[in-house]
C-alpha cells in the first residue's frame, strides 16, 4: 500500500472509531432525551436549525474546500481565506439577529423566537473552524478531527441530558449546541496550531473564490434540498408532526451524515491529491464501495424491519407514529450512504456547476413530490418523497461520473455483486422469519429487536467469512482491525 493508501486507511480508521464511541453516547442520550422532553422540543429545534444551516449556506463561499485542494498553497491564501471567513460570517449572523422576528414569523411558532439569539452565538462560533480544520485534513491529520469530534459530541450530549434533568425543557437542547460549538471551536485552533492574521490579498481572494463558487452554488441546493421537508412539514403540518419526522429522519441519517462529513473529508482530501488520476481514482472508489456496501446493506434491512422495535426501544411508546416514515427513510438512507461516497470525487474533479444541475434537478423533484404525497400520506407522504428524490438523484450522479472518470451503474453493481445477492437472502429470511413469527412475537419487543440483528450479522458476515472473499478482507485490513486498535488505545 502506498503512502497516500496507509494515510486514507488511517483516517478513516480514526473517523470510524470518533462515530463508533459517539453513536453509541448518541443513541444512549437519545434513549433518554425522548423520555425527558417531548416531541414539540424536538420539533422548534429543528425549526431553528433551518434557520441556522440558511444562515451557514447565505455565508458559505467553498474557501475550506480551497485549502484542502490547492497544489500550490501559500499562507496568504490561508490568512486571506480566514478573514474573508471572519468578515462574511459576522455579518451573517447579525443579519439573522436583527431579521429573526421575520424569519421566526414564517413557522407561526413563537417558542422559537427566545432561543435565536443563542443559536446565533453558536453558529458563529462554528462557522470560524472553516479554515483551522481545512489545514487538518489537508495534511490528513484526521485522528486531531475525530477527538475533537469526540470530546465535543459527549460534552455536549452531557449537558443536554443534565439540563434536561433539571426540568430546562428545549433550553436543555439549546444550551448543549453553544456547549458544542464553543470545544469545537477552542480544540480546532489550538490542534491546527493556527493563529489568524491580517493579511488579506484580493488576487488570492479571488483565486480561492473562483473555486470556492462553485461549492457555494452547490451548498445553497444542497440546503435547500435538505430542509425543503423541514419547512414545509413544520409549516403546514406542525411542530409536533415535524418532532416525529426529525427523530425518523435523524436516526435514518446519522450513517450517511458521518459517511458525508467525517469518512467523505477523509476521500475528499485523498481524491484531490490524485485528481488527475482517472484509474486510481476509480480504484479506491471500488473499494470504499465494497467496503461501505458490506457494513450499510444489512443495517439498514434489518433497520427496516426491526424498526418498531427500534423505535420502541430508543424513544418509548410516545414515538410510534415515527415508526413507519423510518422505515420508508431506510430506503433512502441506504442510497444516501453510496451518494456520500461519490460526491467528493465531483470536488476533486471540479465538475461543481455540472453537479450542481443535477442538485437542481434533484430539488425540484423533491419539492414536486412533497407537494403531491404529503397531502395524502403527511408525514409518511413526506418520507416517500425523500426516498423518490434520492433514487433520481442517484441515476444522474452515476450518469455524471461515467462522463468525468468513466465510471458507471455496471461498475457500480460488479464491485459489491456478492454483496446485493447476499442482501437479498436478508431481506427473504427477515420476511420469512417475520410471517412464521405473526401472532407469537410481538414487532415492539427487544427479542424481536435481537433476534432480527443476530440474523442479519449471520447472513453476511458468516458467509463473508466463510467466503474469505475480498470484501471481507478489506473491510477487516481497514475498518475492523484498525478501530479495534483505535479503540483499545483510547480507553487504555
Amino acid at each position: 500500500m502506498n503512502e497516500l493508501g496507509k494515510k486514507m486507511t488511517r483516517g478513516i480508521a480514526w473517523i470510524a472509531t470518533a462515530d463508533v464511541i459517539v453513536q453509541v453516547f448518541r443513541l444512549g442520550s437519545t434513549m433518554i432525551l425522548a423520555r425527558l422532553l417531548i416531541p414539540e422540543h424536538f420539533g422548534i429545534m429543528a425549526m431553528a436549525m433551518v434557520i441556522i444551516k440558511f444562515g451557514n449556506r447565505a455565508a458559505f463561499l467553498g474557501l475550506g474546500s480551497f485549502i484542502v485542494r490547492e497544489k500550490n498553497l501559500r499562507p496568504s491564501h490561508v490568512h486571506t481565506t480566514f478573514n474573508a471567513n471572519l468578515l462574511l460570517y459576522s455579518f451573517i449572523s447579525l443579519l439573522i439577529w436583527v431579521f429573526s422576528p421575520l424569519l421566526v414569523s414564517l413557522f407561526n411558532e413563537p417558542k422559537l423566537f427566545p432561543i435565536i439569539p443563542i443559536m446565533v452565538i453558536s453558529f458563529f462560533l462554528k462557522s470560524q473552524i472553516a479554515i483551522p480544520v481545512s489545514l487538518l485534513k489537508r495534511e490528513m491529520q484526521f485522528n486531531k478531527v475525530a477527538q475533537i469530534a469526540i470530546i465535543s459530541s459527549l460534552s455536549s450530549m452531557t449537558v443536554a441530558i443534565v439540563l434536561a434533568f433539571l426540568g430546562m425543557g428545549l433550553w436543555s437542547l439549546v444550551y448543549a449546541q453553544l456547549t458544542e460549538a464553543v470545544i469545537i471551536f477552542a480544540l480546532n485552533f489550538i490542534l491546527a496550531k493556527y493563529i489568524p492574521r491580517p493579511v488579506f490579498k484580493i488576487s488570492e481572494f479571488k483565486e480561492a473564490l473562483s473555486f470556492g463558487f462553485g461549492y457555494t452554488v452547490n451548498n445553497y441546493l444542497y440546503y435547500l434540498i435538505d430542509n425543503v421537508d423541514y419547512f414545509l412539514i413544520g409549516k403546514f403540518l406542525g411542530a409536533q408532526a415535524l418532532g416525529f419526522y426529525e427523530r425518523a429522519f435523524n436516526l435514518m441519517t446519522f450513517a450517511k451524515k458521518k459517511l458525508e462529513r467525517n469518512v467523505g473529508s477523509v476521500l475528499f482530501s485523498s481524491y484531490s491529491k490524485i485528481q488527475d488520476d482517472n484509474k486510481e481514482i476509480v480504484r479506491i472508489l471500488n473499494k470504499t464501495v465494497m467496503s461501505v456496501a458490506l457494513l450499510i446493506y444489512p443495517a439498514m434491512i434489518w433497520a427496516f424491519f426491526a424498526a418498531p422495535a427500534i423505535i420502541r426501544f430508543f424513544l418509548g411508546n410516545q414515538w410510534d407514529p415515527t415508526v413507519r416514515p423510518f422505515q420508508i427513510m431506510c430506503i433512502s438512507g441506504l442510497i444516501f450512504s453510496f451518494n456520500s461516497l461519490f460526491n467528493p470525487i465531483i470536488g476533486a474533479k471540479a465538475a461543481l456547476y455540472k453537479w450542481a444541475g443535477v442538485q437542481a434537478i434533484q430539488l425540484i423533484s423533491l419539492a414536486i413530490l412533497l407537494i403531491i404525497l404529503m397531502q395524502a400520506f403527511g408525514v409518511n407522504g413526506a418520507a416517500m418523497a425523500v426516498a423518490g428524490a434520492s433514487m433520481i438523484y442517484f441515476a444522474m450522479l452515476m450518469r455524471m461520473l461515467k462522463k468525468v472518470i468513466g465510471y458507471g451503474f455496471v461498475d457500480f453493481v460488479t464491485a459489491h455483486r456478492s454483496i446485493i445477492l447476499i442482501a437479498i437472502g436478508q431481506i427473504v429470511l427477515l420476511a420469512t422469519l417475520q410471517l412464521l413469527t405473526q401472532g407469537y412475537l410481538k414487532p415492539e419487543s427487544v427479542i424481536w429487536l435481537a433476534l432480527t440483528g443476530l440474523l442479519s450479522l449471520s447472513v453476511h458476515f458468516l458467509i463473508h467469512f466463510y467466503r474469505k472473499g475480498e470484501e471481507y478482507d478489506l473491510v477487516k485490513k481497514m475498518v475492523i482491525v484498525p478501530i479495534s486498535k483505535k479503540i483499545a488505545n483510547y480507553v487504555k
